[in-house]
């Protein structure tokens, strides 16, 4: 990777990264984006770039959900919009992995929240999530929801028989 730009969206404080953009300036203006380097102004426009299609991806934080314990995540209900597939990898913290395709039933529309259950066989602490677009497709998240199960001790009295639904909150937009 030679260029790394940095976006920061200020109404939620968002960052979002651009890799291998060959620009030292990145802006919003009207309503197109521009780039500017050494040779101009250009505006950032098109599906793809230069004919190769554009990887877009978030990643959620590593989090342990705000509890300590050793957890399994059950399911997972992701709110989101895309033209073409997702992939949805979960990462524990010993690094293990597993992807699911999230197929859009309408392509471009709002889907009400797709449920994705996850295997039992994997725990751990810590909990990570990645969201990527497959062909350089466009797509929105609105939300990923966790059904979390807490293992080997007792669970604290606000979450109930030891599973929390845990909301992630969150907002992103990607575009291929």
């Amino acid at each position: 990777m030679d260029y790394l730009g940095i976006c920061l969206g200020l109404r939620k404080i968002t960052p979002s990264q651009y890799a291998d953009y060959d620009f030292n300036s990145l802006c919003k203006f009207g309503d197109s984006y521009l780039g500017a380097n050494e040779n101009g102004i250009f505006e950032l426009e098109g599906e793809d770039d230069d004919g190769v299609d554009i990887t877009s991806f978030f990643e959620v934080g590593i989090t342990d959900f705000g509890i300590p314990n050793q957890k399994q995540i059950r399911s997972l209900k992701v709110g989101y919009e895309a033209d073409e597939d997702l992939i949805l990898t979960v990462v524990n913290d010993d690094w293990n992995s597993r992807s699911y395709t999230l197929t859009p039933v309408i392509k471009g529309k709002i889907e009400g929240g797709l449920r994705v259950p996850v295997g039992r066989d994997g725990k751990g602490r810590y909990w990570m999530f990645k969201v990527e677009n497959t062909d350089g497709c466009y797509f929105a998240v609105d939300g990923i929801t966790a059904r979390v199960i807490f293992l080997g001790v007792k669970a604290p009295q606000w979450i109930w028989r030891g599973v929390l639904v845990q909301d992630l909150s969150l907002e992103c937009e990607g575009t291929g």
